[in-house]
């Protein structure tokens, strides 16, 4: 259309500067271009209405003499409503000041200049457009008008707007978080990076852009980097990492989260690397793992110097008190019988009931050194092993808190190590100390089976339930000690609670034992 101009140009100078040399031409011309009969005004060709650009004829100073109708649409103006107005007057405070240097300067113009121009539409809002001005000039060549063209390039605009605006806040984002993130193509190259990433890499922005890990990296640190980048572009999958790297001399454990950068069709055009340093972390996370060993390893010193404490305890117990108060009841026997009997009868049967009284006192002394002994350390788990510990535990259980206590053993007796065995144990007391004392039940159904290396032993019982802040109170030091006790053996236990129906604890305790019969 912009090839057009000339010839354009020429019916015009015969109409608007009045080189026609007879009436029939001038009747020709003015059927050709169209007089708007009702201001007499020149319009434009048919050839430029039926066009899909806008056009309009302008003066030297850039009045407006006619439009077509997709001028028309585009600014939303009738011709009525343009003609007589300066084009420069519809253009936008941005592009005015170059739109009046065109048209001060007009005079100069040899041929056609393009500029892209915003508008104000007659609804507000901004349209663009490629505006093409062509000079029409008279015999002496002089510009007397111009023909302007006008291509709708609004939408492409605003997608260019959009566009920009979703990549300033992209970078926004981007440089708003703490964490390093890059983008890198199918080659390694770095297509962007933060202020992070430079920050880190100990260059500027602008010499990170556009190189390979090979120009920043050493190999050994970059061969693993490389495998990931290509495993996620093969993939199509987000992968995350840890890896140690030695940057600017120092070595910084990052963690790496790689996603594949796809384009609208679903192909790979790169990967997003989003790097975290956790090196920190990393070293408080050791700290904190060594700091748990440590207490661990001297929970299980303590519960060892507590075990061994107690059967010292109860041995001494046993044998020196309860070998005292047997002694001391055979010599109170033998030295009632050798009592001469009084010529008073009354005084004799006096004398008789009190040493039966305190022979009783004896037997309920010894009674309660066996108990004690017992309950410090059963000698039936040393003696014949845990099953039979667990059975006479649950016995004393029943006969003393009235709970009922059911037991599903093994038909083989499981022989475990002495650690092992008085874990269990102690676990096993635990549980039924915690059912006693907090779940109000009436029964509690306890099953031990072993599980090819496993041993599991599961109490159910029908009180009101454990509660979820229970349970994971710090100050539950019983429950606490119950874990404690099994992760000392490699094991866990797990507690549940339904409400009004009962709590439900399983021990799971790997073993290295050997089963007998």
């Amino acid at each position: 259309m912009i090839s057009s101009a000339v010839w354009i140009a020429e019916w015009f100078k015969r109409i608007w500067l009045g080189k026609s040399n007879t009436v029939e031409h001038h009747n020709h011309d003015k059927a050709f271009l169209g007089i708007n009969r009702k201001s007499d005004l020149p319009r434009l060709p048919v050839i430029f209405e039926d066009a899909g650009i806008g056009a309009a004829l302008l003066r030297e100073d850039g009045s407006i003499l006619q439009v077509n109708r997709v001028l028309e649409e585009l600014l939303g103006y009738s011709l009525n409503e343009l003609a007589g107005q300066k084009i420069q007057s519809l253009s936008l405070a941005d592009d005015l000041d170059g739109f009046n240097q065109l048209f001060n300067q007009s005079s100069k113009l040899t041929g056609s200049v393009k500029q892209e121009k915003s508008f104000l539409h007659k609804n507000g809002h901004k349209v663009w457009a490629n505006v093409t001005l062509a000079p029409i000039r008279d015999a002496q060549s002089k510009n007397n008008a111009y023909l302007c063209q006008f291509q709708d390039i609004t939408n492409s605009k605003q997608a260019e707007e959009n566009l920009q605006r979703n990549q300033l806040l992209l970078k926004g984002i981007i440089e708003g978080i703490p964490d390093v993130v890059f983008v890198k193509d199918t080659q390694g190259r770095y297509l962007t990076i933060n202020n992070a990433g430079a920050k880190l890499f100990g260059k500027p922005a602008e010499e990170i852009i556009g190189k390979y890990d090979f120009e920043l990296f050493s190999s050994e640190e970059i061969q693993r980097a490389n495998e990931n980048d290509h495993l996620v572009m093969k993939t199509k999958e987000i992968i995350v990492y840890e890896l140690a790297m030695t940057i600017n001399g120092i070595t910084q454990v990052m963690l790496f989260t790689k996603t594949p950068f796809l384009n609208k069709i679903g192909q790979v055009i790169g990967i997003v690397v989003v790097a975290q340093d956790i090196t920190e972390h990393q070293r408080a996370s050791e700290n904190l793992e060594h700091s748990r060993s440590e207490l661990r390893a001297l929970s299980a010193r303590l519960q060892s110097i507590r075990e061994e404490e107690r059967l010292r305890i109860a041995r001494e117990i046993h044998d020196e008190l309860g070998q005292v108060l047997t002694g001391l009841k055979l010599d109170l026997v033998s030295f009632t019988k050798k009592l001469p009997e009084s010529r008073n009868k009354v005084d004799n049967e006096q004398l008789t009931l009190k040493s039966q009284e305190i022979i009783t006192l004896i037997n309920n002394a010894i009674l309660t050194v066996r108990k004690i002994s017992t309950e410090l350390r059963p000698g039936l788990l040393d003696a014949v092993g845990l099953t039979a510990a667990i059975e006479w535990q649950a016995k004393e259980f029943e006969s003393r808190t009235g709970i009922k206590c059911k037991l599903k053993l093994p038909s083989e007796n499981i022989v475990l190590d002495q650690n092992r065995s008085i874990a269990v144990f102690r676990i096993f007391q635990e549980i039924l100390t915690n059912v006693a004392r907090h779940s109000q039940a009436t029964d509690v159904n306890v099953s031990i089976e072993k599980r090819e290396t496993l041993l599991f032993l599961e109490a159910r019982d029908n009180g009101r339930g454990i509660k979820a802040n229970e349970f994971s109170n710090p100050k539950s030091l019983g429950l606490l000690g119950m874990r404690e006790r099994a992760l000392l053996l490699g094991g866990e236990v797990s507690i549940r609670g339904v409400q009004n129906k009962g709590t439900i604890v399983t021990l799971r305790v790997p073993l290295p034992l050997v089963s007998s019969t």
